[in-house]
This record gives structure tokens, sequence and C-alpha cells, in this order.
């Protein structure tokens, strides 16, 4: 079926929509927050390597030791 005038309609009015707010500046706050988030927190790498090389027994080792 094709689209009808009033789906052509919606169709333009919604990329107009979308291209006025993709076209619209990150706010730099935004933009803080995401670099912050991308900075390994201090200690995370010497955390992140003990976690993996301590690692619990599960309750059946647990059990057969």
């Amino acid at each position: 079926m094709p689209p009808s005038k009033s789906d052509d309609e919606i169709t333009r009015n919604l990329r107009l929509v979308f291209e006025e707010v993709a076209s619209e500046p990150i706010p730099a706050s935004l933009l803080d927050l995401l670099g912050r988030l991308d900075e390994p927190a201090a200690g995370e790498a010497e955390n992140d390597a003990a976690s993996t090389t301590a690692v619990s027994p599960t309750p059946a080792e647990r059990s057969n030791a």
C-alpha cells in the first residue's frame, strides 16, 4: 500500500524536528560528564587486577575441599 498524503506530511515533519534537534550543540556539562566516564577512577586498574586473581570458590568447590 503506498503511503498516504498524511503519512508523507508526518514523515516530513518528523524529519524537520529530527534535523533541528540533531543540529543542536551538546551542552558542555554533558561533554564533561562523558569525559569523566571515560577516565579510569583512581586505583581502578589495581582493583580490576585483584578481582580477576582473587576469585571466591563456589559452594560446590567449598564442599569438595
